[in-house]
């Protein structure tokens, strides 16, 4: 399987991000998606976090942990209604 993010990462500088796009993939993992599926949306998740970051603040003025704050309104957005 071969997954490719399209999210820009020109925020991709704070430090730990990377740390960040594998605790977003493991509490995937944890709640039940297959390993393939929780690093595809983790991917998702961790580059639509930081795009909105990024428009809000800037590209250099966040820290890496504030892109989980993001992640439970992004995936409540996913929900069906």
């Amino acid at each position: 399987m071969l997954v490719i993010g399209i999210a820009s990462l020109a925020w991709i500088r704070p430090s730990g991000s990377g740390d960040t796009l594998a605790g977003i993939i493991v509490s995937l993992d944890g709640r039940g998606a297959e390993c393939a599926q929780a690093a595809a949306w983790g991917v998702y998740l961790h580059g639509t976090a930081g795009n909105r970051l990024s428009r809000g603040i800037g590209r250099i003025g966040f820290l890496a942990r504030e892109l989980l704050d993001q992640v439970p309104p992004i995936m409540a957005e996913l929900e069906p209604a």
